[in-house]
């Protein structure tokens, strides 16, 4: 089942595969041409993508590029820059193919960003952007291209440190942060255009970086392109979206554009009457303070929070109330207080809630270990991970097995590009 999965990867990759007897299948037509020594001297060095058909040059390059690839998976970021250089140099002086230059650049500049400094990649980037937006508008940047741009722009994802969930504190990580997303965020509209799926992703974690530093104004600029987007959304995914909105009106409110934060609040507050959900502003309004540093107005709103859930007489939303709890105490550095709410959350969470595969459990679990150590129990932190080791792996076989596979076709997916045309004609006969 890999094999074919991964084959039918290649078809969407590549549209020509070598064979013996120079055999060449073209997969978007129904022709099969045969090449003789004479007609192959003749052949259009294009496909119809305008992607490169192997020739003695560009297979060279690939193993440039190939041993590149293998540098940096090596993590010898160093030696890979250079060989990419090289191989940049080479592509620009061939002059007939500028997606594998945008392949190369890509590749190039993860390597530098790689090293710790992603600054250094700026000329590159800008060479990236300008060249691969001009082969887009002429629908001619191939499909290899668009994926190292794609990984790019994860990377600058990854490399800004909130892609992990965590809130930089420090403001030289809050400059790195922004600087990292505004770069994604570049390659995912002015290469793939405003619809990009990944894009409101990254709007949310720019904005979550502004409401940190309390740049309101920078905030409300992701925002609202975020509420743009979501007036498309019906259902469960407005709903999962909803909490921007509620952030939305609480950084007008700090604009002091008190009608638009009351309209925004009027209509989320619609949404969630017809959807039957109550606590919930109040929930994500305390989040936000949180995010801002205001620990004690997010605990005004958690303790509305927990009325609201021993109203409706809910175990489940008295966990949440009681987490966040734990989160407000955890800002205060009060970490006893911290481990005595996340270790009440956790407990009612084994009773109350369904082992349904997912990640929360964990998450709960390393909330409580997390105060335990801020407290230097180091000890006990231990013992209580081997004790919950049993019951987690029981709770969360699902999300193990889905993360596993998940990284490995991240893996295939990255590894494509680096795949020559001697391997695919050996993947093909396999």
């Amino acid at each position: 089942m890999k094999a074919r999965s991964l084959f039918k990867k290649l078809i969407r990759v590549s549209g020509v595969f070598a064979y013996p007897l120079s055999l060449a299948v073209m997969w978007s037509c129904t022709a099969v041409v045969l090449h003789t020594p004479g007609t192959a001297a003749q052949a259009d060095p294009h496909d119809i993508m305008g992607r490169w058909a192997p020739d003695e040059r560009w297979t060279r390059w690939q193993e440039d590029f190939d041993r590149g690839y293998n540098a940096y998976k090596r993590k010898d970021y160093v030696l890979a820059q250079k060989i990419y250089l090289k191989t940049l140099e080479k592509a620009k002086s061939y002059g007939d193919n500028p997606s594998k230059c945008v392949e190369v650049l890509a590749k190039l500049i993860c390597a530098i960003i790689d090293q710790g400094d992603a600054k250094k990649a700026e000329p590159y980037f800008q060479e990236i952007l300008t060249l691969a937006s001009n082969l887009n508008k002429k629908n001619a940047l191939d499909e290899l291209a668009a994926i190292s741009l794609e990984d790019l722009a994860n990377t600058y994802q990854e490399h800004s440190g909130v892609s992990k969930g965590e809130s930089p504190q420090t403001l030289s990580a809050q400059l790195k942060a922004r600087y990292a997303l505004q770069h994604a965020i570049d390659i995912q509209t002015k290469v793939f255009g405003e619809t990009h799926p990944k894009q409101m992703e990254t709007r949310t974690q720019y904005a979550s970086v502004c409401i940190v530093q309390k740049d309101w104004n920078g905030a409300r600029e992701q925002l609202e392109k975020i509420h743009k987007y979501m007036r498309a959304m019906r259902g469960k995914a407005w709903i999962h979206s909803s909490r921007w909105l509620i952030y939305l009106g609480c950084v007008y409110d700090k604009l002091g554009r008190k009608a638009d934060a009351a309209k925004i609040f009027a209509e989320i507050k619609q949404q969630y009457d017809e959807a039957e959900m109550t606590g919930e502003i109040e929930k994500y309004r305390g989040n936000f303070c949180c995010l801002s540093g205001d620990y004690d107005g997010a605990e005004v709103w958690y303790r509305k929070q927990m009325a609201d859930a021993q109203k409706d007489k809910s175990k489940y939303k008295e966990l949440f109330a009681y987490r966040n709890f734990g989160y407000v105490s955890e800002g205060k550095g009060r970490f006893a207080e911290a481990e005595k709410y996340f270790r009440k959350a956790y407990e009612l969470a084994k009773v109350h809630m369904k082992p349904d595969g997912s990640h929360k459990f964990i998450e709960l679990a390393s909330e409580v270990e997390r105060s335990m150590r801020n407290q230097h129990k180091n000890k006990e932190a231990d013992q209580f991970r081997a004790k919950e080791a049993a019951f987690l792996q029981y709770a969360n076989p699902r999300f193990k097995s889905t993360t596993r596979l998940y990284q490995e076709e991240f893996e295939v997916l990255k590894d494509i590009d680096s795949i020559s045309n001697k391997s695919r004609k050996d993947l093909h006969k396999k």
